[in-house]
């Protein structure tokens, strides 16, 4: 019982997280993202999932149904092998493509480490947790 609360209370707080970090300017995301990928347990790896997760729904919307698993998971591997180098310590640019924002957002939630066509397919489909 009490862990379902706990649960509940989980949720609440990761959509209210969602809904400030989608009004945060580039450089303010990632001062929150730090802080959402910092090594404390628990609600800090909920977050990160929810961030990572929803970016990746984002980024499908922007790419179109049709292929979007297969041109998400390519985005982001061009992306961790070539622009994650040079933002993960400062972000991606006032001025950067949302497409950009998203991939960063990814990577950053995810701790920089890829992630396979199959996971990206799942999380699209809701197979991968809560969807918050």
């Amino acid at each position: 019982m009490a862990e379902d609360s706990a649960h509940q209370s989980c949720i609440s707080f990761s959509t209210g997280y969602l809904e400030t970090l989608a009004k945060l300017n580039n450089a303010q995301m990632y001062v929150a993202l730090r802080a959402v990928v910092d090594e404390t347990p628990g609600l800090s790896r909920t977050l990160a999932l929810a961030v990572r997760d929803q970016a990746i729904r984002e980024l499908a919307a922007i790419y179109g149904a049709a292929t979007s698993a297969r041109r998400v998971t390519a985005a982001y591997s061009r992306y961790l092998g070539n622009a994650w180098h040079s933002e993960r310590d400062t972000g991606p640019a006032e001025n950067a493509p949302m497409d950009g924002v998203l991939l960063f957002k990814i990577a950053m939630a995810n701790s920089g480490n890829s992630i396979g066509y199959h996971q990206i397919r799942n999380i699209l489909l809701g197979h991968r947790g809560n969807r918050i």
